[in-house]
């Protein structure tokens, strides 16, 4: 009765009137013991002082008595029902009588004792006080609250309460606590009504106290209404202590239960060895020595017979006890104590012994220890062996990376009890994995020997236990240790590896040691990669030339990231004619890229240069290979003829940082199979250099922008202009048809200057300011060159000219058309013989970019208008479609446009490259990424569905490809709605797919050509992912909620069925094998696992883990192979990672092969694979940088 005594201490607060004194003069209060009929029990409450104690007490029971509502007869008693009653009284949870002790009253009492004040509380809200005292410190005191919160409570109190202090003498105290519709909110709306009686004596010659109290008390709680009708003695005698409860408890939705105690323990409600009697004996709560028993007499016999053990009071009052079993008494006893198991040797544990506990202390009351049960519980990862319950762990049951830990399980046969677990760390000797004679170049259709070998320090002997755990199709391994491989013959990328798992053969787990890899060329055409129009980031990285020898020019370009790419301009839109398919660079971004025609057949190569390597591709149907590399970090590159023999050579600087550089060294190199340096000189940083005959004799200089002037033959230092030619910029070019090339320069926020270095003298000079890019080009082809030079923010291409009197004049200028420029550059990129300015625009804001074409002439420059359409931001393989009939093309999803500010797309590839991008569908702003294709109405037009989803509205819809028309759409009209994954299913066996979809946290399977809502499921927790399958025509989903758990759904006619569930981190899941198979994988999270799981009617079961060095992002079924799964992974396992891997691994985790690194960062759903007709696999994939066909 823990509420009781919280009531009873309030005995402080009338100690502390009576402390107060009081006027003199007898009782003021009405005599007798009659309530006077006129008044209410709320006015009387209200009034305490001019009421007798007798009155107060009536009006006080008959409140509480019309408060209560609800059953008056007497209840059916069950635990759950004893569980109630005990918590009402012992559980401040469930009933706490607030603190009225709101204010020491002593300054408000008048001379007489009397007092009428209205006192502010500590937090909020009011009180008044009303009331008189005696001398003798007797008297009563009214309180009226309102909305009143004081520091000792966290709700305000409203309503009517009142004190009656009859005793006060140094050993004895008694008074009485009433209450009329005293109210507060804590979480549910509390009131109480009634009244609370104290008397507490103290016998100064034995020192003990006896306390007794009785309450009379209504209490309304939420929807619940209760009357406690309750006496309490408590003797602090410490020889015969003594505390009794006998009392009622009525609980308005059930009736009465008669409730007492009778025990010499003082330190309640946490009894060690009491009982406490419901009902006069119709049921019992014993504790025992911290444990609780509940029983009850269940055949009305007077004797219980049935109950069931508790491990604690508090595992009584917290447990759902309504469906709970009692058990016949003679069938349940006390829970075994159980402490947790030892290692019998705790030094050099290995993966290759046995593990062995020994048992921990353990005992039951009631129990002998014969007749105990004990057994062990090995875990792995947080998860149970199955099968492993002994005190020993098999050999190679555990690997170095995994956490083990055991527990002790002791059972009396009723109760079943499993101690904490001990966590074992097993230390491992790597085994040595050795394998020699590999050839060194490997060919597709090669059959090839090597040899591998196998030992481990923790195996006795020096016997090669190398096994194959896993090995690419056709490998074998003899007995000696020969392994023999027909490697096969065709294969998906030219560069391919293919992975050998090595085990020890004396592992029955066939758990991998180690992987090793054999690298297998082939000539297997590259992949089929397109991006879309991208532009530079840096200067000098695009070029107007032929670089495919078909007698047209296009543009090579790169994004200064990682892709490099031509563009043709035809019919006045560009085209990305070619790029690059693979990662030059794990982290290497493109510092510039150069057209070098090295082996001088008039069609140049493409020199890429990142921050530590040159590299050449010499054929735009083969990988590039590294022409050269440095630990240091290239700067600047350039082409010229400085030898005069018609051949560039490539001039180039290496510094020894990125940033402010203490050294710098200039190479001048002859461009071939390899570089040959012909001079290297140190130098000054710089910001630009350029390359020209700006001097009176015949060998070319080079010219830094910081005024330093080279002869390229010599390197010796012919002219140091201290003030430099420009801060920022550096060009050469024949400005007055003299022959000789005059130096410009310029600063980004400072002017024009040109100079001439035959005499060492400036020539002319121009105030400018924000300059991004300058070059000068013979515009006219004529004798003299002109200046073009583009301003950044929202400012213009200018040409200028040098005029006879050295003064610079405008030639002519044109907008930007955007934010900055970018890699000015002149050539004739529509081919109509006249040459154009190009530039990159928009690279200096957050928007899109542009690249930018414009026709001059003497008297102008034109901008052509909408050559590049809309920048693609992100790319998501949705699956091929036949658009129009024999029209079959790759289909990719883009969630986003121009840098995010516009709305989804759908862009469509042929066989050649050729894309089509169509117009906005919608604002797409939750950034849904999934689509797949379909010809959902079997019409013989593809069709798509996809997320439509605009503001606030995560909505699903079916477009026809050919026209981009929707045919159907479902509006989400909810703020959480976002479209997930994407499958076209025909579920009904009507002949046409339908759409089953995730839109926030449901699946929803829509019947398109029917519009018909066939089913839907929602996941409380959220759903991350799911996937389908048919089994025996029933289609079967396991969806992921929360990411920490899958949970089976089986379509029924009208909806789904839930089946089972476990708990597992689950990102992705994927269904494996063919139809009807049970199995399904979970992966993609960040610890870079795979987890296996298979399902039947009694449930779901794991049955592999499996840990790899990289990230799974996307995964999908080998459509050729389906005992194996395609995964695209970060070439690192980072999540940060710009590039991606194509895998195959099996689905006993084992990786089969893998491809070379692939442009830009996959996201989930990226992926899609299809059997060609040759049984080949077609595979296509969506990246951050660009969409792929690999055949």
């Amino acid at each position: 009765m823990n509420n009781v005594v919280r009531v009873f201490s309030l005995s402080a607060l009338a100690m502390t009137v009576s402390a107060c004194g009081g006027g003199g003069g007898s009782d003021s209060s009405s005599g007798g013991g009659t309530q006077t009929p006129s008044k209410t029990p709320l006015q009387i409450i209200s009034d305490a002082q001019s009421h007798s104690k007798s009155q107060l007490t009536t009006a006080a029971k008959t409140q509480a008595n019309t408060r209560y509502s609800g059953e008056s007869g007497k209840a059916e008693i069950d635990i759950a029902l004893a569980q109630h009653v005990y918590s009402v009284l012992f559980d401040d949870n469930i009933l706490t009588v607030p603190d009225i002790g709101e204010h020491d009253i002593e300054n408000e009492l008048s001379s007489d004792g009397s007092i009428s004040s209205t006192l502010q509380c500590d937090e909020s809200g009011t009180v008044k006080y009303t009331g008189k005292f005696e001398d003798n410190g007797t008297g009563k005191l009214s309180l009226d609250f309102s909305d009143c919160q004081s520091y000792y409570n966290s709700f305000a109190l409203s309503g009517v309460a009142a004190i009656s202090i009859d005793v006060v003498t140094d050993s004895k105290m008694e008074y009485s606590l009433y209450f009329s519709n005293l109210n507060w909110e804590d979480d549910v709306p509390v009131s109480l009504s009634g009244l609370i009686t104290f008397s507490d004596s103290y016998s100064i010659q034995s020192g003990v106290t006896t306390s007794v109290s009785e309450q009379y008390v209504s209490a309304s709680i939420g929807n619940e209404s209760y009357l406690i009708d309750a006496s309490m003695t408590t003797n602090d005698n410490w020889e015969s202590p003594e505390f009794q409860i006998d009392g009622r408890v009525s609980v308005g939705s059930e009736g009465y239960v008669d409730v007492s105690l009778n025990t010499d323990e003082l330190d309640m409600p946490y009894f060690y060895d009491s009982t406490v009697v419901f009902n006069d004996g119709e049921a019992q709560l014993k504790f025992l020595q911290g444990m609780v028993m509940y029983t009850q007499d269940l055949d009305g016999d007077g004797e219980v017979d049935a109950g069931k053990y508790f491990d604690s009071l508090y595992g009584f009052i917290t447990s759902p006890v309504s469906d709970t079993e009692l058990y016949n008494l003679a069938e349940i006893s006390l829970t075994p104590n159980v402490e947790s198991p030892y290692l019998q040797d705790y030094e050099g544990l290995s993966v290759a012994q046995e593990i062995v506990v020994l048992p921990g202390n353990y005992y039951d009351l009631d129990t002998p220890d014969e007749d105990l049960t004990v057994s062990y519980n090995w875990y792995l990862n947080g998860r149970l062996l199955e099968g492993v319950h002994g005190n020993t762990l098999p050999a190679y049951t555990v690997t170095v990376d995994q956490w083990l830990e055991v527990s002790m399980v002791v059972s009396d046969s009723i109760n079943t009890v499993e101690s904490y677990p001990i966590s074992i760390y097993v230390e491992d000797t790597p085994a040595v994995v050795s394998v020699s004679n590999v050839p060194e170049n490997v060919r597709a259709g090669d059959t090839i020997t090597f040899s591998l070998s196998l030992t481990d320090a923790d195996v006795p002997g020096n016997e090669n236990l190398a096994a194959l755990a896993s090995a690419p199709e056709g490998a074998t391994l003899a007995s000696d240790g020969t392994v023999t491989w027909v490697v096969p013959d065709d294969q998906l990328f030219s560069q391919m590896v293919y992975s050998f798992g090595v085990s020890n053969s004396q592992n029955p787990n066939n758990t991998i040691e180690e992987y090793f890899d054999v690298t297998v060329s082939a000539d297997e055409a590259q992949p089929l990669f397109r991006s879309g129009v991208e532009v530079p980031h840096r200067n000098n990285s695009q070029w107007v030339a032929d670089f495919d020898g078909d007698g047209s020019n296009e543009l090579l370009g790169t994004d200064n990231g990682s892709r490099v790419f031509l563009l043709a301009l035809v019919d006045g839109k560009y085209q990305q004619k070619w790029a690059y398919p693979y990662a030059l660079s794990d982290e290497q971004n493109i510092r510039q890229v150069l057209p070098a025609d090295i082996d001088g057949d008039g069609t140049p190569e493409i020199l890429v240069i990142t921050e530590k390597t040159f590299w050449l591709i010499d054929d735009l149907t083969k990988d590039a290979r590294v022409l050269l590399e440095t630990d240091d970090y290239f700067s600047e590159a350039l082409l010229a003829d400085t030898d005069n023999d018609g051949v560039n050579e490539l001039i180039y600087s290496v510094k020894n940082t990125d940033y402010n550089a203490s050294e710098t060294t200039i190479f001048v190199s002859e461009l071939g199979s390899e570089l040959v340096t012909t001079l290297s000189f140190s130098t000054n940083s710089f910001q630009t250099i350029a390359v020209g005959n700006v001097d009176a004799d015949s060998n070319v200089e080079l010219v830094m922008n910081t005024g330093l002037v080279y002869d390229l033959t010599t390197g010796a230092n012919e002219w140091f202009f201290g003030s430099g030619f420009g801060s920022s910029f550096v060009t050469v070019g024949d400005l007055n048809g003299n022959g000789i090339d005059e130096i410009i320069g310029a600063g980004a926020w400072d002017a024009l200057y040109v100079y001439s270095a035959v005499d060492k003298s400036q020539l002319a000079s121009l105030s400018l300011d924000d300059t991004c890019d300058m070059h000068a080009y013979n515009l006219y082809d004529d004798a003299t060159d002109e200046i073009v030079l583009s301003d950044c923010q929202w400012g213009n291409v200018t040409a200028y000219s040098l005029n006879g009197s050295n003064q610079l004049d405008t030639v002519w200028q044109v907008g930007l058309q955007d934010h900055g420029s970018s890699s000015l550059t002149m050539g004739d990129i529509d081919n109509d013989g006249s040459a154009e300015i190009l530039w990159g625009s928009g690279t200096s804001s957050s928007g899109a970019d542009r690249l930018i074409t414009a026709d001059y002439t003497a008297g102008g420059a034109t901008v052509k208008e909408n050559t590049t359409g809309v920048q693609l931001d992100h790319f998501y393989a949705a699956g091929w479609s036949e658009i129009t009939s024999g029209d079959e093309r790759a289909v990719f999803f883009v969630p986003s446009t121009e840098s995010g500010y516009d709305g989804s797309v759908i862009v469509t590839m042929t066989g050649d490259g050729t894309i089509s991008v169509g117009e906005e569908l919608s604002s797409n702003w939750d950034h849904s990424t999934q689509a797949v294709t379909t010809d959902y109405n079997n019409d013989g037009a593809g069709d798509i569905f996809l997320p439509l989803t605009s503001l606030y509205d995560g909505a699903f819809g079916a477009v026809q490809l050919s026209d981009m028309s929707v045919q159907y759409s479902v509006d989400g009209g909810d703020y959480d709605s976002t479209i997930g994954k994407i499958m076209a299913i025909d579920v009904n066996g009507d002949g046409y797919e339908d759409a089953v979809y995730q839109d926030g946290s449901a699946i929803k399977v829509v019947d398109i050509q029917n519009q018909l809502l066939v089913a839907s499921y929602t996941s409380p927790q959220g759903i991350s992912d799911f996937d389908a399958v048919f089994i025996a025509d029933v289609l079967n989903l396991v969806v992921t909620s929360g990411y920490q758990q899958v949970q089976l759904l089986t379509l029924g006619s009208n909806a789904f069925i839930t089946g089972s569930s476990y708990d597992i981190e689950c990102p992705q899941v994927l269904f494996t094998g063919v139809e009807n198979s049970r199995q399904f994988v979970c992966s993609g999270g960040n610890d870079k696992e795979m987890n296996m799981l298979t399902f039947s009617d009694s449930g779901v079961e794991l049955v592999g883990e499996y840990r790899f060095p990289f990230q799974i992002i996307d995964m999908i079924v080998d459509p050729v192979t389906p005992t194996n799964v395609l995964v695209v992974t970060g070439d690192d396992g980072s999540w940060y990672s710009s590039h991606s891997v194509l895998r195959s691994i099996s689905t006993h985790g084992n990786i089969v092969w893998s491809g070379p690194k692939l442009n830009g960062r996959a996201g989930k759903g990226a992926l899609r694979a299809r059997a060609s007709e040759s049984g080949d696999i077609d595979v296509m994939l969506g990246t951050s940088a660009g969409m792929y066909l690999i055949h």
